[in-house]
Parts: C-alpha cells; structure tokens; sequence
C-alpha cells in the first residue's frame, strides 16, 4: 500500500490535504487567542502608537492588542461603506457607519467603525484624501447569516468584509475614537471630516476578563479536527484503492487458473474416446465370433 501512495494522484491528493490542514491549524490558532481571557485594562490610559507597529493585515488578532489605542493613516473606500445594522445608541436602534480605510503604510483594508446614525440615509460618506484616525482595536465579531439589504451587514465580521471587500485585511476593526482635547472629544455631532455628520461610538469597554470563552475553545477544537479528517480521507482513498487493486488481481489469478483447468480437462477429454473405441473393439470382437460359430 506504501508504494500505491507514491503514485502522483496520490502525493498531488496528500499536498492538498497539507495545505488545508494548515490553513486548519492557523484557524484554530486563532480562536484558541480569542478563547483566552483579556486584560484591556492597561491600555485606559496609553498613548495611541501606529497601528502597524503592532498588528499586521492577516495576522491573528491577540488579547495583547485588544482595546489598544492606534493611529492610521491612509485614505477611506466611499463606495465600499456598509451599515451595521441593529445597533443601538443612548436607547435608540440605529445604524453604525463601517468605513475601509487602505493604510499608506501596508496596502491593506481596516475597517473602521466611524460613528453611528438612527437612519440608512443619515450615513454620510468618509472623507477623501489622506486622513489619520485614531481609536481603539478591537477583535473582530462572529459572523451572521443574516439577509439584510445591499450596503448593510449584520455583523462586524472581518472573515466577511473579506469577501466584500477584498484584498488584504486587518483582522480586527478600529473604533474611531476622537484624540484628547480635539472638537469632536466634547461634541455629538463633531466637526471632524472622519466623524462629521455621525454620533461618535463610546469607547470599548476595558477590563479584565476570567476564563476562557467557551464558543471559540470548540471552535478551535472543530479546527484541529477538520485537519485529521482530511488525513482520514487521503488514508481511506488510498486504501480504497489498493483493496481494489488486490480484488482485481485475485479476480484475474483466479480466471488464469480456471483457464488453465480447463485446458487440462480439454486434454483429457480428446484423449477418452480412443481409449474407450479400443475397449469397445475388443469386446465386441468375441461376440461377433460366438455368432457365427
């Protein structure tokens, strides 16, 4: 069986399995970070850093940069906006405006939470040019199912802004969050092109959390076992196969073999009748005799 895994279908079928058991294992990784407790409390007080200084697009999303204040620079996608719908503000339902925001410094997309609005069509549009926003990181949302209108989402979900967007993404999302002493620190409505028009977000809740979060530490278990299961199924095609083979193979010595029988009784068969009209000739010889006698 060793030597009909070493067939190319087989080696090609295993590499596959490899790259997905990889892409299983960098799953599972990153729910096992988002399963574990998070310390936000020592970033209350923190000066913003640059956000590429501690965080990388597609890298995993820690609890060392959970609520870590940043700063971004870059320039916002107006018509990739979306709407995060259901959202609620000093009692109120509404909308939180989700803006991508393409760093100078990486090329890739951050999603930045701008403010919120009661209505769809409250939603200003993101500033043009270059703009520098600062806030706080935040982990990224499980994502939903949920069927909404075009330009709205349910969830601030990066595994789905993906598939909106595009391209490289940063897998967590910023709330913006005015700097100290700036108008839109001490205003509603701010005058800030990033926040004008919009009803700035609080910010994040920072504390510190006990125990592991249940829902992730099964969805990083799920992960792992994804990965042996694409191992079990390389495993079962090539015995599969190789049973085949065998079954052929016997099937075949087996039709040899009565082939070979059946010649043999052939043989024997051409040679009986001579043998049996030599028998016959001899009895039958004093037979003929006695009657004419």
């Amino acid at each position: 069986m060793f030597r009909l895994a070493l067939r190319p279908r087989f080696l090609a079928l295993l590499g596959a399995v490899v790259l997905a058991a990889c892409a299983c294992a960098w799953l599972s990784q990153w729910q096992w970070s988002r399963a574990q407790p998070q310390n936000t409390a020592p970033f209350a007080t923190a000066s913003p850093v640059a956000l590429e200084t501690v965080l990388q697009p597609n890298a995993p999303f820690t609890i060392s940069v959970q609520g870590r204040p940043v700063l971004a620079t870059g320039h916002f996608e107006p018509e990739q906006q979306v709407l995060v719908a259901g959202r609620s503000f000093d009692g109120r339902q509404g909308y939180i405006v989700l803006s991508p925001l393409v760093l100078d410094a990486t090329g890739a997309r951050l999603a930045v939470a701008r403010g919120w609005v009661a209505t769809a069509d409250e939603a200003p549009a993101p500033p043009t040019g270059t703009v520098t926003v600062t806030g706080r990181l935040v982990v990224s949302e499980t994502g939903s199912n949920e069927i909404l209108p075009k330009g709205q989402v349910a969830a601030i979900a990066t595994t789905q802004l993906l598939n909106l967007w595009g391209g490289e993404i940063y897998t967590g999302y910023l709330v913006a969050q005015p700097a100290e002493g700036s108008a839109a620190s001490t205003a509603t409505v701010a005058s800030d092109p990033v926040y004008e028009g919009l009803n700035v977000l609080p910010a994040p809740s920072l504390q510190q959390e006990t125990g592991l979060h249940l829902e992730n530490v099964s969805y990083a278990v799920q992960w792992i076992v994804f990965g042996i299961f694409g191992f079990f199924v390389w495993f079962r095609q090539v015995r599969d196969a190789y049973l085949a083979e065998r079954e052929e193979a016997e099937q075949r010595a087996e039709a040899e073999l009565a082939a070979a029988r059946g010649e043999a009784s052939t043989g024997d068969a051409a040679h009986t009748p001579v043998t049996r009209g030599s028998a016959t000739k001899d009895v039958a010889a004093p037979t003929s005799s006695s009657k004419g006698q």
